[in-house]
């Protein structure tokens, strides 16, 4: 079921299956978010959590057993109870017997939406509701439409500053532990050139960027502005020759390469004690 959040400027709706963003269209019909093509990839804003990528051979060990995990998590497929108001919307789901076979914790996660202006903001919140320590890693996959305004080719993204970036070396879509410096163009822009398209298939992760970046065009006054002031990376990724690309940051990675994960040692794993309450946010700017 889709739900709405609408205002002058702009038109929300998200599924109750995965918290998803469906659509952002503007009062000029401007939709900015990839509508799911599944010639190219199906989904369109899907969210991350308990972890972020890949896990080597597909599954983590906690507690000397092994749990099988999709990449990016399950809560992507998971279906959310909701609340809504006019302008904000509180996606809840909370773990039941059927999550416990995939990750052994006891939990509460939430997402929120408040539309305001021409401005979504995203807060996630998880719950610890069982009586240990309970990991995850969590982050978000949204794809926008590229070009945002037909016939403009000339697409960027602009941090909000300069700033030395390194990216993660990648080996069949895991980090291998060694990293690379990232060319930017005035040391705060990554030109959408065929150089950087051909790239995005294997997936671009760079290492603690600027905390806000803006998909624009020096042609256009169409633009997404996303700021994750508690993201420490931020993924770039495309299909080869597909109208969209994919600004994802996130809180963790990818598995090493060769090596599986044990949970409570996993790359930037977040510890969260029982009873406690974590928060992270995202918010975007339609332009």
């Amino acid at each position: 079921m889709l739900y709405n959040l609408s205002n002058n400027y702009l038109n929300v709706a998200i599924s109750d299956i995965g918290a998803e963003i469906m659509s952002v269209i503007a009062t000029d019909k401007t939709e900015y978010i990839w509508q799911g093509n599944p010639k190219f990839w199906k989904d369109r804003a899907i969210n991350l959590f308990p972890v972020v990528g890949r896990l080597y051979g597909g599954y983590y060990v906690y507690k000397g057993q092994k749990y099988v995990m999709d990449i990016h998590g399950f809560i992507k497929s998971s279906v959310f109870n909701v609340l809504t108001s006019q302008n904000k919307a509180e996606f809840v789901f909370r773990s039941d017997k059927s999550t416990k076979k995939v990750y052994p914790f006891d939990f509460e996660y939430k997402i929120t939406y408040t539309l305001c202006g021409n401005s979504l903001n995203v807060v996630f919140t998880v719950i610890n509701t069982g009586g240990k320590n309970m990991y995850f890693c969590l982050g978000a996959h949204p794809g926008f439409n590229l070009p945002l305004e037909k016939n403009i080719n000339e697409w960027q993204l602009k941090f909000d500053c300069k700033k030395d970036v390194n990216m993660f070396e990648l080996k069949e879509g895991f980090i291998t532990g060694k990293l690379n410096k990232f060319d930017l163009k005035g040391g705060d822009t990554i030109l959408l050139d065929e150089k950087t398209k051909n790239m995005l298939p294997q997936t671009i992760i760079l290492e603690n960027p600027c905390k806000g970046v803006t998909l624009q065009s020096d042609y256009s006054n169409k633009s997404v502005h996303i700021s994750y002031p508690d993201m420490n990376y931020l993924g770039l990724w495309s299909v080869q020759y597909a109208p969209y690309i994919c600004i994802e940051p996130w809180t963790g990675l990818p598995s090493y390469y060769g090596k599986a994960d044990e949970l409570t040692a996993k790359k930037d794993i977040i510890t969260l004690e029982k009873e406690k309450e974590y928060n992270n946010s995202i918010t975007y700017i339609f332009s």
